[in-house]
């Protein structure tokens, strides 16, 4: 039977982190695998995040919280989770989604059930209905991406290593150590690769919500996040960086006009959107840490 640790990073998300935990703990298992702990590494939070994990801790021995005073980046959180966890396979979730059912974890741990040759495993991050013309634009984007992912090397690509959403093997977790570099998901899927190891997507199987930027500031921060992230990793990859970021223009094209067709004003505002981030994304320095807009995005509201 494989042991599954559950590993959550999060920051200030007060409003959210107990949504997460709820969600986790009613998890189904199967005769193949266990669910043998939940991490979570509280990144710096100021606000209430470790003491509602600090409630669950008492409520569930599954439960384990590991706090730092002082912010260090998501890198630092996801070396923790595998120094400490014991798990056969790493299941992360950031700590602003919610698993769609109960079925989430077992869609990221099935590939590990029948191939040894698997290090990382992909599910699909899908954003809530949008409540604003920002969230429009997002989830226009999410369109885009989605039909890239599924087209683009047959699932296996970066696009659809998301860091909401990924399981590794620990054979892969415990030879590697995150450096504190923005999006520490392309870092993880470029040292899956290159390390020999095989990525599997999952897609629908293992689907996440998560509440998309409710205004332009935080999807310019959140896009200018991802563009500057290309310098650290080549430094690390090399030339395999730009080889995996790579899109067909024929399926770029494609995926656009399939999804204008769709959703013709979320199209219109994503593409306004897209030209500004281009030139602003510019100012942006990276940065190992999160790039917060608002404090604490609620899903829900209880």
């Amino acid at each position: 039977m494989i042991s599954v640790s559950v590993g959550i990073p999060a920051y200030n998300e007060e409003k959210n982190i107990g949504f997460v935990l709820d969600s986790v703990l009613v998890q189904r298992e199967t005769g193949s695998f266990k669910i043998d702990e939940i991490l979570v590494v509280s990144d710096g939070s100021t606000d209430a995040t470790p003491s509602i994990v600090k409630r669950y801790c008492k409520a569930s021995s599954k439960v384990r919280l590991y706090h730092d005073d002082v912010r260090r980046g998501k890198g630092h959180a996801l070396n923790v989770i595998f120094k400490e966890g014991s798990g056969d396979v790493f299941v992360l979730f950031d700590a602003d989604v919610i698993p769609e059912n109960e079925w989430v974890v077992y869609g990221l741990v099935e590939p590990f059930l029948t191939d040894e040759s698997v290090g990382l495993v992909g599910g699909l991050p899908v954003p809530l209905p949008p409540e604003s013309l920002v969230e429009m634009a997002g989830f226009f984007s999410f369109r885009i991406q989605k039909f890239i992912k599924e087209h683009m090397n047959e699932g296996s690509n970066l696009y659809a290593a998301h860091g909401r959403v990924l399981a590794l093997s620990s054979r892969l977790a415990r030879k590697i150590s995150v450096p504190s570099i923005p999006a520490v998901d392309a870092y993880l899927y470029l040292k899956c690769i290159s390390m020999g190891y095989k990525f599997v997507y999952v897609s629908d199987r293992a689907k996440v919500l998560y509440r998309a930027p409710r205004d332009v500031e935080g999807y310019i921060s959140q896009s200018a996040r991802f563009r500057r992230a290309r310098e650290p990793l080549r430094e690390i990859f090399g030339d395999l960086v730009d080889r995996e970021l790579k899109i067909p223009v024929r399926l770029l094209m494609e995926a656009y006009v399939k999804s204008l067709i769709k959703d013709p004003l979320g199209g219109f505002l994503w593409t306004l959107l897209y030209l500004y981030a281009t030139v602003t994304a510019r100012r942006f320095k990276p940065s190992g840490k999160w790039i917060i807009a608002e404090k604490s995005k609620p899903l829900y509201s209880k």
